[in-house]
């Protein structure tokens, strides 16, 4: 509220009865403000560094799917849990 509206506001409210005790303080918050769309910007900045890192992952994941199947096979044959796999010829 503007400081000359609440003087004004006070001086009409004191007219309304007897004033016992009048304590006023105030604080100016012109610069205090949060900048939302910088926020909002920065948030979805992050937010694609985020979906980056894990596409990344999921890509790397996929080349790494068969390795480890083929490493987990070699183990198997090689525990004797399943049959070797001959090729015919």
């Amino acid at each position: 509220m503007p400081k000359d509206a609440f003087i004004a506001l006070i001086a009409e409210l004191e007219l309304l009865g007897r004033v016992q005790t009048k304590y006023l303080s105030g604080e100016d918050v012109t610069e205090e403000y949060i900048d939302l769309q910088a926020l909002r910007d920065a948030l979805r900045t992050a937010f694609a560094g985020f979906v980056g890192v894990i596409r990344g992952m999921i890509i790397a994941l996929g080349y790494l799917i068969p390795i480890i199947i083929l490493l987990g096979l070699g183990w198997l044959v090689k525990a004797k849990l399943v049959p070797k796999v001959r090729r015919r010829g």
